[in-house]
């Protein structure tokens, strides 16, 4: 049995029965599982056992935070989650259809209308998470599920962000989403917003109409430099029975500047909207800079270096040794070294152009104060809830760092206006799938805890920590007390055939159950002793069952028999007085 196989047959929590294995992802395992206590069918998301890091795990928490905020008919729906020292894993709805990419695999590429119905359902899912401030980062067709009736679902929010909180890539990170589908700034580890996934969209919609991919490539580096420097074929070139207003909503989508894009999913959604109504509807976008920043072209040199060196190696691996092999890499990294110092030189020497700082962390006063950007940037300011800053510390800049850009240029900073809180509503004695979707919505996430109560029913609210009525940050997560109802303790039945009454009483009462008795006649068991009872010895049984005793009378007593009586004897009261007074007349 493999690892991941060693699930199933378990259950989680004492309520999730694991039953089979229906997809693996890079850092977990989905699962097909039974809710023992309404019978759902649910899908479990268990992180891998190689990934139960602390920094693995805080990306699992991540998701868990991201997805339990979300709340529509075009997303997956999250119904419980479980973060322990052993175990981490996910509840969610479980999707009985397939992926849309599997779909498309069948069809090849699909009728437009069709491929606008799809487009616009994950519009309005991503159209809700980016309201709560979520970025998915990776929209592809292998993440997008389709139901047998039609419905879409945008699923797997594994390297989702918050946008508020985590708009860039971190340091040393790697460039994040599947290759095929990600935006330029991402190939480029530029800042990411909403916006990327507007872009992943219109890729995924450009497949679906052509049946190809706008970028391929030989490696994954060569694909993220078609991203981030190439334009496409125009979608009509392929497929030219699609409307020219959809490929000219495609060719905007896929705009390499982010700023060319739509603005939000609702703007793209109304676009397609129009299309749908009216097939002849035209645009007419003009786009009179899309060309990149120098921040994408420095990563585009970067991702050319590191196709080259890659090409080189592998064309002459087996003519080097390891000694020339050690020196070839000592001298790019030396030549590379030259060249980063002699272009830091050049750009620094340029008139005009200042390196953006890194102000994230800093104090707002300190930064607007200081006389080392006085002359060097304008800064406006806009206010946002951070969980993760004190108030009035910078939480984001809209330039980003290290770049060139011209003397004076303006950056907006995001600053902190302290963590955002709300109140822990009365849930005690509530049901728990009503509260929970509640608490999530409101931005807490759930956990909850099983334990049987006399008091309270099944799936009611026993506690919860923090208590009611307390005020917390959002994000907090709250734990649930929730009962199973009371403890069914089984008790094995003890034999009491043919004991005494009084003492088949006492044994039945003090193995914990109630006793009845009935009587009956019996001339085999003997009078006062038991002759059967209600539940069969030695079974076990739930603890304060009534138990039935019949107890024997002893044998039915026997009817003494009815005197003969000689019909000519019998006379009326009144004729017989008569006889003997005639008999007294004559003595």
């Amino acid at each position: 049995m493999s690892e991941m196989d060693r699930f199933i047959g378990k259950i989680l929590s004492e309520k999730y029965e694991i039953t089979e294995i229906i997809g693996i992802g890079g850092m977990s395992v989905v699962y097909k599982a039974k809710d023992l206590y309404n019978g759902r069918i649910v899908a479990i998301k268990l992180l891998k056992d190689e990934f139960n890091t602390e920094m693995f795990k805080n990306r699992f928490i991540n998701e868990s935070r991201v997805i339990s905020m979300l709340s529509h008919k075009n997303v997956v729906d999250v119904l419980d989650v479980h973060i322990s020292d052993d175990v981490q894993y996910i509840v969610m709805e479980y999707v009985d259809g397939i992926t849309l990419k599997q779909y498309m695999s069948k069809r090849g590429k699909l009728e437009w209308r069709e491929a606008v119905y799809f487009t616009e359902q994950i519009l309005k899912g991503l159209q809700h998470a980016h309201e709560k401030g979520i970025i998915h980062r990776d929209i592809k067709p292998h993440n997008i599920m389709l139901l047998p009736d039609g419905t879409i679902k945008v699923a797997d929010f594994g390297i989702a962000r918050f946008q508020r909180f985590d708009t860039a890539t971190l340091a040393g990170d790697k460039a994040i989403g599947t290759v095929h589908y990600i935006s330029p700034e991402q190939a480029s580890k530029n800042k990411v917003d909403a916006k990327s996934d507007i872009y992943s969209l219109g890729i995924t919609l450009y497949e679906m109409v052509t049946g190809v991919l706008p970028f391929e490539g030989d490696s994954p580096v060569n694909i993220a430099l078609k991203q981030i420097q190439e334009r496409p074929k125009p979608p009509r070139e392929i497929n030219p029975n699609i409307p020219k207003g959809l490929e000219e909503i495609i060719m905007k989508a896929i705009c390499k500047r982010p700023d060319n894009r739509y603005g939000s999913a609702d703007e793209m959604c109304e676009a397609i909207n129009k299309i749908r109504e009216n097939p002849v509807t035209v645009f007419n976008y003009k786009f009179m800079n899309d060309s990149l920043d120098a921040a994408d072209k420095q990563r585009m040199k970067e991702l050319k270096k590191q196709k080259a060196n890659k090409n080189f190696f592998k064309r002459h691996n087996m003519l080097f040794s390891i000694p020339v092999a050690i020196g070839i890499v000592l001298g790019i990294a030396f030549s590379s070294f030259v060249w980063y110092m002699v272009n830091d030189i050049v750009n620094s020497a340029s008139e005009g152009y200042v390196e953006v700082p890194n102000l994230v962390g800093k104090k707002y006063e300190d930064i607007i104060s200081s006389s080392e950007y006085a002359d060097l940037f304008t800064f406006t300011q806009k206010e946002a809830y951070s969980n993760v800053y004190e108030k009035g510390i910078v939480t984001d800049q809209s330039l980003t760092r290290n770049t060139k850009v011209l003397k004076g240029s303006k950056i907006e900073l995001t600053v902190s206006i302290g963590i955002k809180t709300g109140t822990i509503p009365e849930v005690v004695g509530k049901d728990i799938d009503s509260v929970a979707k509640i608490l999530q919505n409101m931005g807490f996430i759930v956990k909850t805890e099983y334990q049987y109560s006399d008091v309270y029913a099944e799936k009611k609210i026993i506690s919860c920590t923090p208590g009611e009525n307390t005020n917390v940050a959002y994000g907090t997560e709250i734990t649930l007390v929730v009962s199973r109802g009371r403890q069914v303790q089984l008790v094995k039945v003890p034999n009491v055939l043919g004991k005494d009454e009084s003492e088949a009483i006492e044994i039945i009462s003090n193995s914990g159950f109630v006793v009845l008795v009935e009587y009956e006649y019996s001339s085999v068991v003997k009078t006062n002793s038991v002759i059967s009872q209600s539940s069969a010895p030695n079974t076990r049984v739930a603890k304060g069952t009534v138990i039935t005793l019949v107890v024997s009378e002893g044998p039915e007593p026997v009817q003494p028999p009815e005197p003969e009586v000689n019909s000519s004897d019998v006379t009326s009261e009144a004729g017989g007085t008569e006889t003997v007074n005639e008999n007294s007349a004559e003595g």
